[in-house]
């Protein structure tokens, strides 16, 4: 039995079974869709949290850093 008589046959036995296998393939394939979804909004949480991370140092650095006309004026003064 080749290919073609395995497609022409009409054996329903063997429509189901391709159907139901092309079924549990899309089923898959939604599921991985819907995996991959989740994974770049987790992505896209840690981004944000990063960027507002990175922008508390820079403020808690600016913060410790003395101005520097406040440098300058007090060294001319000594």
């Amino acid at each position: 039995m080749n290919l073609a008589d395995f497609f022409n046959s009409g054996d329903i036995v063997t429509w189901m079974v391709l159907s139901l296998s092309l079924l549990v393939m899309l089923y898959a394939m939604s599921l991985m869709n819907r995996a991959i979804r989740l994974l770049q909004y987790q992505v896209s949480v840690i981004e944000n949290d990063l960027k507002l991370m990175g922008e508390e140092l820079k403020m808690i650095a600016n913060r410790d850093r003395p101005d520097l006309a406040n440098v300058r004026s007090q060294g001319t003064e000594l």
